[in-house]
């Protein structure tokens, strides 16, 4: 559900800015937007630590959710961070402005060819 409505908002985005509506914009005050968009940031950071950090819920024993702050799923996150930091390192960003979205849009295509590759049942890596 997150990832369609991402895909919808970046399209919205591209149609709002190919028809050159994006003056649109300065009917809304700033810090109005900017409190919307740090309550968000707020909001997708304390869920991910509630989520990364909770053990595991429920009668599936083979998920792999450790007890504790560092558990797989906050390392997993903290790799796909410390990946893209590394990569604007290499990479400064007036050359190639687009790294940021191809890396997080290629994280899934490489999760799904891994478990083709390894033959590993979809049911049990999630």
């Amino acid at each position: 559900l997150m990832s369609a409505s991402t895909v919808c908002v970046g399209l919205t985005f591209y149609i709002v800015g190919k028809l050159g509506a994006g003056k649109l914009i300065s009917f809304f005050p700033t810090h109005a937007v900017l409190g919307f968009v740090a309550g968000i940031g707020i909001w997708c950071g304390t869920m991910s630590v509630s989520v990364s950090s909770s053990p595991a819920t429920g009668d599936d024993d083979d998920r792999m959710v450790s007890n504790g702050v560092f558990g797989v799923p906050f390392l997993l996150s903290a790799l796909c961070t410390a990946g893209i930091r590394i990569l604007r390192w290499l990479i400064p960003r007036e050359k190639f402005m687009l790294l940021d979205p191809a890396y997080f849009l290629s994280i899934p295509i490489l999760f799904y060819i891994g478990l083709w590759a390894f033959q590993i049942d979809y049911d049990k890596a999630v």
